[in-house]
């Protein structure tokens, strides 16, 4: 949901009396609060060179932040624990508008790095949301034990839907995990902005989001789909 939205939704909520006036002002003073106690402006920029330590503390409190939002939508283990280290992890990312725009590469590397350094068989194959799944994806499907889809705000009008994909992926394993003797595939499906993506059927999936696809929030859900942390973020909307 992009800003003017929000908006729009909030001042709904404010004329229908479902969201008192007054709880905007206490919010607001809560919040003025807390910038009055931990940021002085003024001072922040009579330093134009601040402390050596800021950049590791800011650095510490946003991984932590990041690690906090991560929100697994079922109560079952992440289906990547335990997952054999011959076996191959296939990630499947969109192509989406980078968070740097100075930098060239992919949004999602920092995804893929991080789940290779626990899961060296991991293959990231990112998609374009113009030509879809090809053959060159097919191919790395058939082959993998586990694949982790990644979402990233499919309702937006500045990202191309992804709903083709979706119902291609799904379909496809589906029918591969029928076959006689075929052994489950493990599936987690990322939403990786608007948690809104994650609505549907995920039957057989292991759902997170992460809401977002800068690095420190990529590099914390990879943590949660391997099992190396507990997912103890709350989703801020209703399915």
């Amino acid at each position: 949901m992009d800003q003017q939205a929000s908006m729009s939704v909030l001042l709904s909520a404010i004329d229908s009396s479902r969201l008192p006036a007054s709880s905007i002002a206490t919010s607001a003073a809560r919040i003025t609060r807390l910038k009055t106690a931990t940021l002085d402006w003024d001072a922040a920029l009579a330093d134009p060179d601040p402390s050596p330590s800021f950049l590791p503390a800011h650095v510490a409190l946003a991984n932590a932040a990041y690690r906090a939002s991560i929100t697994a939508l079922s109560s079952a283990p992440s289906d990547l624990i335990d997952l054999p280290p011959s076996s191959m992890l296939v990630l499947l990312t969109p192509t989406v508008p980078r968070v740097d725009a100075s930098s060239p590469s992919d949004p999602f590397e920092p995804l893929g790095r991080a789940i290779a350094r626990s899961h060296p068989r991991t293959r990231h194959v990112p998609y374009t949301l113009s030509a879809g799944l090809t053959s060159t994806h097919f191919a790395f499907l058939q082959r993998a034990a586990a694949v982790i889809l990644v979402l990233c705000n499919t309702s937006s009008a500045l990202v191309d839907s992804q709903d083709e994909v979706i119902r291609t992926i799904q379909n496809w394993l589906r029918i591969q995990d029928a076959r006689p003797g075929k052994e489950r595939t493990r599936k987690v499906v990322i939403g990786a902005g608007d948690p809104r993506d994650l609505r549907g059927a995920w039957n057989g999936w292991w759902p997170v989001c992460c809401f977002e696809y800068a690095r420190g929030a990529l590099e914390a859900v990879a943590e949660m789909v391997l099992g190396q942390r507990e997912a103890t973020g709350v989703l801020p909307v209703t399915r």
